[in-house]
């Protein structure tokens, strides 16, 4: 299972929830995070 967050949020997610939500999925997880910039959008 893969887990995506945006960039923005991994410090706050990984310090708060993250090794708990890891540890209720019954598989192996992993986190990967996206960016989430606005600015870095193309149309």
């Amino acid at each position: 299972i893969r887990l995506y967050l945006p960039r923005s949020k991994s410090l706050k997610f990984l310090s708060d929830i993250g090794e708990k939500v890891l540890a209720s999925f019954p598989v192996q997880a992993t986190i990967h995070f996206y960016n989430d910039d606005i600015d870095s959008e193309e149309d």
